[in-house]
């Protein structure tokens, strides 16, 4: 793992991190207290805080020690993703697990994203899952991409939560997926989705980095 300090890049390693597993790392995020925390295939999560490590596996309650995504809810839970389905992580360290039944599918949860209302969105399979306050609802790609599991989101701040998939870029409106049609991202997969100061969206896709100006 790498650490930008504004200057130069940094190695946290085994040998000069005390806890720290070798591990096959899959997403990084860091939390509102400033704790950076790491998803792993076949190590469960693992935290870095304060010089201090924390591992998170089954044998703690996840549901899988392979993690894929993370998200902060706003009370400070943390939301974990893998290939069984989600937990969650309470401030008070009490994870609780839903199943593939509760998630209304069962693929691996490959992203998260957390609205400031507490709603949780997920993207598991070919599909993506809103889980608002207990209740889980269902939205599926559009038929004509009804094979095209989803990847990535993005919320532009402007109402528009944006979606990346394997055949391109969607947007939810009004409940619903729909496409974005733009043959610079038509029947790409999106990888990752972030944004810039100027208000356009930024894409990780399998042809390289694609930049949509203005997206609202």
């Amino acid at each position: 793992m790498a650490r930008f300090d504004g200057r130069r890049f940094g190695l946290l390693t085994p040998e000069n991190t005390p806890g720290l597993p070798r591990t096959n790392p899959t997403t990084l995020f860091q939390d509102r207290s400033g704790a950076l925390w790491q998803g792993t295939y076949g190590h469960g999560l693992v935290c870095l805080k304060n010089g201090a490590v924390t591992i998170y596996t089954t044998a703690q309650g996840l549901p899988s020690d392979n993690v894929y995504a993370l998200a902060q809810g706003p009370e400070g839970s943390l939301w974990i993703g893998g290939d069984r389905g989600l937990a969650r992580l309470s401030p008070n360290g009490i994870i609780t697990s839903y199943s593939h039944r509760d998630l209304l599918a069962s693929n691996p949860v490959m992203s998260l994203y957390a609205e400031n209302s507490g709603r949780l969105w997920i993207a598991i399979g070919t599909g993506v899952t809103l889980l608002d306050h207990g209740q889980f609802q269902r939205l599926e790609m559009p038929a004509s991409h009804h094979d095209s599991f989803v990847a990535s989101f993005r919320d532009d701040g402007h109402g528009t939560l944006w979606v990346g998939a394997a055949t391109g870029l969607f947007r939810i409106r009004q409940g619903k997926l729909e496409p974005y049609r733009s043959a610079l991202v038509d029947h790409r997969t999106i990888w990752a989705l972030s944004g810039d100061l100027e208000g356009n969206l930024c894409m990780g896709t399998n042809a390289g980095l694609c930049r949509l100006a203005g997206s609202r």
